[in-house]
């Protein structure tokens, strides 16, 4: 009987000192920014490397247009992106991390257009090991919606969250 009651009590004793050695620190914070991209462009957040893991969350709306959200988790795949924006064809058109990129949906009910990760709030998880890059592209890169150039400039709201999470 001591030896259960002594086990229980270092469980529930060990548990609480491990959930509360979880440490985070804000890397960067997006909150409510109104950005507007001309046709064939992307607007870009450069994310530093932190050697480390983290957690991200994000929601980009827009009332007037349909866009992609990408996140490049590595130097190559945004430089064959940024080729693309600059006209050239590159060898592969990468879409990004496949959890943390993809296309705004239409929300009818609330007249706007939104990509959001995670679906239904809290945060992924996410690993920094180089710079990463938060894309809202409005262009006719990957599989998203066909952008015309002369199409009306993207007025999107931004909400970014980037955390770098350790052991304390």
């Amino acid at each position: 009987m001591r030896r259960r009651s002594f086990l229980a009590t270092v469980g529930t004793v060990g548990t609480a000192t491990v959930s509360g050695c979880l440490g985070e620190t804000v890397l960067q914070e997006i909150n409510g920014k109104t950005i507007r991209v001309e046709p064939q462009q992307g607007w870009v957040e450069q994310i530093e490397s932190v050697g480390g893991t983290g957690e991200i969350s994000y929601t980009v709306r827009s009332e007037n247009q349909r866009f992609q959200v990408f996140y490049f988790h590595n130097q190559s795949d945004y430089d064959q992106y940024e080729q693309f924006r600059q006209g050239e064809m590159p060898e592969n058109q990468p879409e990004g991390h496949p959890d943390l990129s993809g296309i705004a949906v239409s929300d009818e009910q609330r007249g706007i257009y939104e990509a959001t990760v995670p679906q239904g709030g809290g945060r992924m998880d996410v690993t920094i090991e180089e710079t990463h890059y938060f894309v809202v592209d409005y262009s006719n890169y990957g599989l998203g919606p066909t952008v015309d150039e002369h199409d009306d400039t993207l007025r999107a709201t931004v909400n970014l969250e980037i955390v770098e999470t350790s052991f304390l």
